[in-house]
């Protein structure tokens, strides 16, 4: 995972949050390490966007 987009997700676990957030992020973790670059980077985005969404 990049770098700014850990820190910005550390940031957002902080908040107080939506189970349906959680479970959204839960979701795109979820096997995360063995997954190809583009399925990475795909998630990625998912995962910026949820930040965006929930103001971290």
């Amino acid at each position: 995972m990049p770098a700014h987009l850990y820190f910005q997700l550390e940031e957002l676990l902080h908040w107080s949050l939506d189970q349906e957030v959680v479970n959204q992020l839960y979701a795109l973790l979820k096997k995360y390490d063995v997954l190809t670059d583009i399925e990475r980077e795909e998630r990625n985005i998912s995962i910026q966007m949820l930040i965006d969404e929930n103001g971290a």
